[in-house]
């Protein structure tokens, strides 16, 4: 039900009006009343109507002063005026908060029965309207994970306009500060091995792996991460060329981190510094070349070239 409150600085017709209506049996019900529009400041603050029916004519502050001053902490509670001054200057002041029927008293039953009615037709359209925009909201939110990390992969892959770049970050809520970007690529040591029983755990090793890239990399630098074919992928973000030595610094963190609890090597690759979205691609490339100098260099560790 929908919560209506009463405001009218006499006391009688307060109770008239609540006493007056089935509120039920339209789908409302009384809340709270208020003898002046302070008081019904207050009170509508800790209650949050959906409606309030209100006099004009109050002590302390009348009902437009009071409906202006909803606006601001309750936009979306619908304001009822009713007075016994049929004056149409008030009238045009009601209709600039947010009013939606303007009454005189006395008030007539049908003439508010009616009120009540388109009222919960109209409040009943705005609920399933914004449950609709939640719903999308939310189905957003659990799918924005997915569409980042498809976006990062159009990167990688040259697919993106550095054009697109910035305003792509922000519906992705990514926080990217700076132009400094490169890629860094982490790969299982035995990847070549082709037993049943690797190729199942790969998948779950590989996941591990971004899970303490997730809680680690961003003490060295920005990041996202992702799984990429058979490795994972770190889009670093830093603000100075010479920053680059805090990815390296944070990618060998992983790998001893990996080491420590698995008990096996991963081999680490950084790719060049992209100063240009469209050259994350060039920095996906180098970064696989890096990785070919594990054969070399051996792994456990970072490698920059």
């Amino acid at each position: 039900m929908y919560k209506i409150m009463i405001v009218d600085d006499e006391e009688e017709v307060r109770l008239g009006i609540i006493k007056k209506m089935d509120w039920k049996s339209f789908d409302f019900v009384v809340v709270g009343d208020a003898e002046n529009g302070q008081e019904a400041l207050e009170k509508a603050e800790k209650l949050e109507p959906d409606v309030i029916m209100t006099d004009i004519r109050m002590p302390f502050m009348d009902g437009l002063e009071l409906g202006n001053k909803l606006v601001e902490i309750l936009p979306s509670t619908k304001i009822i005026v009713f007075s016994g001054y049929d004056d149409f200057e008030y009238a045009k002041q009601a209709i600039k908060i947010n009013v939606i029927e303007y009454l005189l008293k006395p008030i007539n039953s049908a003439q508010l029965a009616e009120v009540l009615r388109n009222l919960k037709v109209r409040l009943d359209k705005e609920y399933d309207e914004k449950r609709n925009i939640d719903i999308l909201k939310q189905y957003y939110l659990e799918s924005l994970p997915m569409i980042r990390e498809q976006f990062f992969i159009g990167a990688i892959e040259g697919r993106v306009k550095s054009d697109d770049w910035n305003i792509e970050l922000k519906k992705l809520c990514v926080e990217f500060q700076s132009k400094h970007l490169a890629v860094g690529l982490i790969k299982l040591d035995d990847e070549d091995r082709s037993d049943e029983d690797f190729i199942k755990e790969k998948s779950l090793i590989l996941i591990s792996i971004k899970k303490i890239v997730d809680e680690n990399m961003n003490k060295f630098c920005r990041f996202v991460s992702l799984l990429y074919v058979d490795k994972v992928v770190v889009i670093a973000n830093f603000d100075n060329k010479s920053d680059i030595n805090k990815v390296i610094n944070g990618l060998n963190e992983v790998c001893k981190i990996f080491h420590r609890i698995m008990n096996r090597n991963i081999a680490a690759g950084i790719g060049d510094i992209a100063l240009n979205p469209s050259k994350l691609y060039r920095s996906y490339r180098t970064a696989e070349d890096a990785l070919e100098y594990s054969v070399v260099l051996g792994s456990g560790h970072a490698i920059y070239i």
